[in-house]
């Protein structure tokens, strides 16, 4: 059979049991591959394996749900990020991350890329999640599923009279947006209301004169100013060693004691040079936000994990007719480590905030010392 332009892929992680002896949480992970000449079949396929599977863990409990906001809230206790143990004087202490992606989610693989796409590209086209609390999830999902539509129409594959459209609210333009996707399994009454709940979103400095005062002020042991988040511009292009350097900032953000906040389109020395003359020039996609939005996520996923899903909040700006991006992170309840992949090997880095810089920690014993003294519990 000839290889259809993507298939479907589920990828389910989460915790399993806990060793009553050691305290490192066991995890179960479950991949299962969903393929047809007639991609929708494939995607019917994968949709059905999903739910069934959260029914049989929902069973498991002697549980039921009413849609899959209920069904996460009822099983996000093994979702959440795990942490593993380590030994101090003979004693079991918590609080180190062991990096488990705990994940319950379908994906879109690539086998014939469009546009900017590679193969192997995938995309989260949904999950158990609970979209009604993080808000900023809801719009990375309706960029996935458009995406998704993206291919389907390319092709012109048969989408069996699943597309649709909803009116969802857009908080970049502080307007109701109608977007076309796919069906998938989620209630959308309610997604066309400004989330007024959602203080994460209300509370960013979205006053232009605040912001200005903040870049004003510069960089500080709170507050650092990147000038693109891909784009190098040694080189013209993509860059995963700027990305890299985003990375290492949001880790020592999120082990500081501070909210903190980086702002990406503005130079180090405060100039607001805006992304339309970096990431935005490379991006090939109708609205070159959304693929900032990707690349934001895929680097998050790739250094990160699940560890800073509720420690990120963020939002285009517009300043002097240029648009930046900002991200406060939110100090994190335990220690949030980066991994970083060096000759393939994954190595696991921690960073602290020390003035306007972030610091490594490479001593095991500094390390434990750090968060021990940081994360103490009252």
């Amino acid at each position: 059979m000839e290889a259809p332009p993507f298939f479907y892929r589920v990828n389910i992680c989460f915790q399993k049991s806990k060793n009553h002896l050691t305290g490192i949480e066991e995890a179960e992970e479950v991949i299962r591959e969903f393929k047809d000449k007639n991609p929708i079949q494939a995607r019917i396929a994968a949709f059905s394996f999903f739910i069934s599977y959260i029914e049989t863990l929902l069973e498991a409990r002697n549980s039921k749900y009413k849609d899959i906001e209920d069904a996460y809230d009822k099983l996000k206790d093994i979702f959440r990020p795990a942490t593993r143990s380590f030994f101090k004087n003979g004693a079991l202490e918590n609080g180190l991350p062991d990096f488990i992606g705990k994940k319950c989610q379908i994906e879109l693989v690539v086998n014939d890329p469009i546009e900017v796409d590679e193969v192997g590209e995938t995309y989260s086209v949904f999950e158990l999640n609970n979209y009604e609390v993080i808000y900023t999830d809801l719009i990375d999902l309706l960029v996935c599923l458009q995406i998704e539509l993206n291919y389907y129409n390319h092709f012109n594959l048969d989408k069996d009279k699943l597309e649709t459209s909803e009116m969802v609210y857009c908080i970049e333009d502080d307007d109701i947006q109608s977007y076309s996707f796919l069906k998938v399994p989620l209630k959308w009454e309610g997604k066309e209301i400004n989330p007024d709940n959602l203080t994460e979103i209300n509370n960013l400095p979205v006053d232009e004169g605040l912001l200005k005062k903040i870049i004003r002020e510069g960089e500080s042991d709170w507050v650092e100013f990147k000038p693109s988040l891909v784009y190098n511009f040694n080189t013209n292009g993509a860059s995963i060693g700027v990305k890299e350097n985003i990375a290492k900032t949001l880790c020592a953000f999120a082990n500081s004691k501070v909210i903190c906040l980086l702002i990406i389109g503005v130079k180090d020395d405060g100039f607001i040079q805006g992304l339309e003359i970096s990431d935005f020039k490379i991006s090939t996609k109708q609205n070159p936000k959304d693929f900032f939005q990707l690349e934001f996520q895929e680097m998050l996923n790739q250094f990160f994990g699940n560890s800073l899903a509720n420690r990120i909040e963020k939002s285009f700006r517009e300043i002097d007719g240029k648009i930046i991006f900002i991200v406060k992170v939110l100090p994190s309840d335990e220690p949030v480590f980066m991994r970083k992949y060096i000759n393939r090997v994954p190595e696991d880095k921690f960073y602290y905030r020390e003035g306007s810089s972030s610091k490594e920690i490479r001593d095991t014993k500094e390390i434990v010392k750090f968060c021990l003294e940081r994360f103490r519990k009252n």
